[in-house]
């Protein structure tokens, strides 16, 4: 059965015109009623969609694959990183950095090579120094508690350079920071450092200069920020000084210059009230630079008394 197609091309229009038409053509059947060509059947939904879940899968997993290479590729990588850091550490016996470098050294859940094997050497060397350390600071701290006693048991006697001989003895163990000790060794520190800051301030209030330096240097020894020993200490080479220029006063004084002595000793005594030993000098240069009192003309020479007899000699 003919076919026909709409619509029609030229050489079809061109043949079915009346004036083309033959005989041959007029004695021809007549051709079936034209109709239009079926269309091609549509394709199915449901294998479109199944086709672009499978390529959307495909795509997917594909990057799935190519992230896990990524992933493996930078866990090697990682892995030797850690592992020749941890190499260095424990070669440089740095036990702590070595332990933590080597068991980061790891792909996935495994170890890298013989990282773990590493790892307990580097472990097992960390707690020999650690009981090393341990028994360095247990005789660190037992000599610094014997020179702590000492020192107490000084100042008791009332030997301040003793004291501080003692405590500069325990300061050379222990250059910088706290001295070490179990809490009853800590407490004679606090005591001690205590008394020594009394005793420096008794005698800077009795004028020995030199003793309450020793203690003040003591109390330093002791803890290097001491508030109360650091204003002793200024207090005491303020004292010192001024102690020299009450000495160039009583030298003065010796010479008869009792005015300078009068001016350095009153200087000494606007700077430090009470300054031990210069109101005394003052009292004594105002009463030599006071006018004497002179005798009238007509006043009678003062008499003597007649000088008594000496004792009778004992019987015999």
């Amino acid at each position: 059965m003919r076919q026909c197609r709409w619509p029609l091309t030229a050489r079809e229009k061109t043949d079915l015109h009346p004036a083309n038409v033959t005989a041959e053509r007029a004695n021809r059947p007549v051709a079936a009623p034209l109709r239009w060509a079926p269309r091609p059947p549509s394709p199915d939904p449901y294998r479109q969609e199944a086709r672009r879940r499978r390529f959307k899968l495909a795509i997917v997993c594909g990057g799935v694959l190519a992230l896990v290479a990524l992933l493996a590729v930078w866990s090697v990588r990682s892995a030797a990183a850690h592992y020749e850091r941890g190499r260095q550490a424990l070669d440089a016996e740095r036990y702590s950095e070595a332990i933590q470098e080597l068991n980061a050294a790891r792909i996935l859940a495994f170890p890298y090579r013989d990282a773990d094997t590493l790892a307990a050497e580097a472990a097992d060397a960390l707690n020999s120094d650690m009981m090393q350390e341990a028994q360095r600071q247990t005789r660190l701290e037992n000599a610094v508690r014997a020179y702590v006693r000492l020192a107490d048991t000084s100042l008791r006697k009332g030997d301040a350079a003793a004291t501080a001989r003692a405590l500069a003895s325990a300061r050379e163990l222990v250059p910088e920071g706290e001295l070490p000790g179990d809490s009853s060794t800590l407490a004679l520190l606090r005591g001690l450092a205590t008394r020594l800051n009394d005793t420096c301030r008794k005698a800077l209030a009795e004028g020995r200069w030199r003793t309450a330096a020793v203690c003040t240097q003591a109390a330093l020894l002791i803890d290097p920020k001491d508030a109360a020993a650091l204003r002793l200490t200024a207090k005491t080479r303020r004292g010192a000084q001024l102690q020299e220029r009450l000495d160039d006063a009583r030298a003065a004084a010796d010479r008869g210059q009792w005015r300078r002595a009068l001016l350095q000793a009153t200087a000494v005594l606007d700077a430090w009230p009470g300054f031990p030993g210069a109101a005394s000098l003052v009292s004594a240069a105002k009463t030599a630079l006071a006018p004497k009192p002179t005798p009238s003309p007509t006043a009678a020479p003062p008499t003597t008394a007649p000088a008594p007899p000496p004792p009778a000699p004992p019987p015999p």
